[in-house]
């Protein structure tokens, strides 16, 4: 397409948008001061890597604009697995992670058929048995469900779930949006129907049964404009998942949209919060950049000479839940490049969110955040600029469990490309995996607030768990990443579950750790079978007055980063036996007797009823008190 006035016209605009020049020239200058060695080093083929995406195969309205990729624990082993998608076969790629980092394919054993037109894919457990399974979106031919039946094998089941509808597929993301604990997904379809078919985008509830409800109509966010990503997060700090549109040749039809959730009901705020920006809208990028415990939004552009973006990449900070404020020449982040996928992360664990945004058909950018604006774009001297070919796709995690985010980087017509990072040094960092409980077993939604530096000079970090969103395509590993520079302790974490879901305050969690963080009802529950029993109450003895180490975390039933005797009678309540109940079998009698006789005068846990460091005269007390009462 020719349309001045189409965004379709992906060429470089005459008009260079107001802040480029500043961000021009400190890149040049941070260049000419920089060290030799690259922050991040391009290993996929040494990792055991090798995908090659195929190019592009007609105008965007005719093929696929980039192809997705993510970063997932399918094997729930811990680290970090990869899924592509783009290979010139059509067959995606599935590679398995050793623990360190390097890769075995297993995309030629795992049922996975050719994908013709795959565009996305993201990785999220549809039927509550813990493993994630696989979405696809394709372009012009029919998504895809794999279910995960572990070992790396995958069974379609399309058909049966009702997700194989047959659209110009283009992002899409995950949530529980109605609170019934199951996740629901969101499909962008890009605007013109195939013949016979309608333009809108898809909303699945998702019945618990395996199969999906399509309900985007009735909830009044059928959209129909060309809409390329969209981001399902909590926007207004209520634990609901409100949903944000980043919709193309906004300029011309429907600008981006932002609605917001009421218990499961979905309200236009776009107006008032002032999201309804129109423009060439491809990403979906949300963080909390300025570091204020509210998200923002960061939105790639196309060049492009229409008022009112003029090409200009957009940065809405949130200033209140109604008011977003644009400030990307603020931030220094605006530039005339044709870009795709952008996210926010914290690359070299400073603390603070950095931006990096890929382009089309020039270097990526790389916005280092020194904890205000502007930010410098240290692309060029990062190793993570590109090749020259045309990038649409980017994902990160920790991909050899080091403690810093990699980045896994598509590009149109090349192999796949694995940055792993080398800037972080000696700087401390946090990762969270979010657990949840049924169905929503990976904590899907929830917001975890980590604050740090003690008194004097505490940070707080807003984090949120989200599958697609924050970018383009894409899905990031969904642990969460705190760098917290020289601070070798979080002092507070506050952890909210989406949709009313509970919350929990943590203290003291030591850095430089992967903490798994459980919700209340999971707690006391140490060997994870799904009840607090005689066994859990075994593994605290053993466990009690020793380090809290990951793994434990059941155990620490208060939150206070250690295992004592509180957490002991937290379990002896958690289970509802008395405390003098020493054995747990309901009764407190002769057999508990004999026991805390046994360890008379000791500090022994087991038989100290009391907590006060010593078996002695007050448990014998609170022992015949409670005799043969059951629990």
């Amino acid at each position: 397409m020719t349309n001045a006035n189409s965004c379709q016209d992906r060429r470089r605009s005459p008009h260079r948008p107001a802040g480029v020049l500043l961000v021009v020239v400190s890149a040049t200058a941070t260049a000419s001061a920089a060290p030799q060695d690259p922050l991040f080093t391009e290993e996929s083929w040494a990792r055991g890597v090798q995908y090659t995406m195929r190019g592009p195969w007609g105008a965007l309205t005719e093929g696929s604009a980039g192809f997705g990729n993510a970063i997932a624990d399918l094997d729930g082993d811990g680290d970090p697995d990869l899924v592509l998608v783009g290979r010139s076969n059509g067959l995606p790629g599935i590679f398995e992670n050793d623990g360190g980092g390097h890769f075995v394919n297993r995309s030629f054993t795992a049922g996975l058929l050719p994908l013709a037109k795959a565009s996305v894919v993201l990785a999220f457990d549809h039927d509550g048995d813990r493993d994630l399974d696989l979405f696809f979106g394709q372009w012009a031919e029919p998504d895809r469900l794999y279910r995960n039946d572990g070992g790396f094998q995958f069974t379609d089941v399309t058909e049966s779930s009702g997700l194989g509808a047959t659209r110009r597929t283009s992002g899409a993301s995950v949530a529980d949006f109605d609170g019934d604990g199951w996740l629901d997904l969101h499909v962008c379809t890009y605007h013109d129907p195939l013949p016979g078919g309608e333009s809108r985008n898809l909303l699945y509830r998702n019945r618990g049964d395996g199969t999906f409800e399509e309900v985007a109509v009735a909830l009044g966010v059928a959209s129909s404009q060309p809409s390329l990503q969209s981001a399902m997060f909590d926007h207004d700090g209520d634990s609901w998942p409100d949903l944000f549109l980043a919709n193309d040749r906004g300029n011309l039809k429907q600008t981006n949209r932002l609605w917001r959730n009421v218990g499961g009901v979905f309200v236009d705020v776009t107006e008032e919060t002032g999201t309804g920006i129109g423009m060439c809208s491809m990403s979906a990028g949300i963080g909390d950049l300025d570091g204020d415990l509210r998200p923002d939004i960061h939105v790639t552009n196309a060049v492009n000479d229409v008022p009112p973006m003029e090409g200009s990449n957009l940065l809405l900070l949130q200033q209140s839940p109604s008011d977003f404020v644009r400030a990307e020449e603020a931030w220094g982040c605006t530039h005339d490049r044709m870009s795709w996928g952008s996210t926010f992360w914290d690359f070299d664990n400073d603390a603070d969110l950095d931006l990096y945004v890929v382009s089309e058909d020039e270097g990526n950018s790389l916005y280092r955040n020194d904890g205000g604006p502007p930010m410098v774009d240290i692309g060029p001297v990062s190793g993570l600029a590109g090749n020259g070919a045309d990038a649409f796709t980017v994902a990160h995690g920790d991909l050899d469990l080091d403690g810093d985010l990699d980045v896994l980087l598509n590009n149109l017509s090349h192999p796949v490309e694995i940055f792993f990072n080398q800037a972080t040094a000696d700087r401390r960092w946090l990762r969270l995996r979010i657990a949840g409980e049924f169905p929503n077993w990976h904590g899907v939604g929830a917001v975890a607030i980590v604050r740090h530096g003690g008194p004097k000079r505490q940070r707080a970090q807003w984090r949120q768990v989200l599958v697609g969103g924050n970018g383009y395509l894409a899905q990031h590993e969904t642990t969460l990443h705190y760098g917290l520079g020289s601070d070798a302790v979080a002092d507070e974490i506050v952890v909210v579950w989406p949709c009313d879901g509970g919350q929990r305050v943590l203290t003291g969690l030591p850095a430089d750790q992967v903490w798994t963080i459980l919700p209340e009802s999971r707690l006391g529950d140490l060997d994870d079978d799904g009840d607090v029993d005689a066994a859990d109450r075994d593994l605290m003895l053993e466990w009690v007055e020793t380090p809290l180490v990951p793994g434990r975390e059941a155990a620490d039933l208060d939150g206070d980063a250690d295992l004592d005797r509180a957490d002991l009678s937290l379990l002896w309540s958690r289970a509802g036996w008395a405390r003098p109940d020493l054995d747990g079998d309901g009764l407190v009698g002769g057999a508990d007797l004999a026991t805390l006789l046994g360890h008379w005068g000791s500090d022994d846990p087991i038989a100290d009823v009391d907590g006060d460091g010593v078996v002695a005269g007050s448990d014998l007390a609170e022992m015949l008190g409670h005799w043969t009462k059951t629990k």
